[in-house]
């Protein structure tokens, strides 16, 4: 039987890392809901980030960093393909005006 007082502290930044890791997944398919995907997964790969240095555990150190890496790159192509698709719908309502 192990005590409790000796266990460690679970997993630092793990758990922030996957969830990041699993927003900017959604963020590369889904254009207009993956821009809030992006931003959120990029908060929070931070924080994995910052609870894994701090507490020195490798893995939710790394997870984080890389959660973080990819929610930017994720948050930086939903906003074009957002910018793309309200180019795309005002460009056809301007053609629609010009008649």
């Amino acid at each position: 039987m192990t005590n409790a007082n000796t266990m460690p502290n679970g997993q630092p930044g793990l758990i922030g890392g996957i969830i990041s890791c699993v927003c900017a997944a959604f963020g590369f398919f889904v254009p207009v809901l993956g821009l809030l995907l992006a931003i959120i997964g990029l908060f929070v790969g931070m924080g994995a980030y910052k609870a894994g240095k701090r507490a020195n555990y490798q893995p939710g150190l790394i997870l984080g960093l890389i959660g973080a890496v990819i929610s930017g790159v994720s948050l930086i192509i939903a906003a074009l393909a957002v910018f793309a698709l309200l180019g795309v719908v005002g460009g056809v309502g301007m053609l629609g005006a010009m008649r």
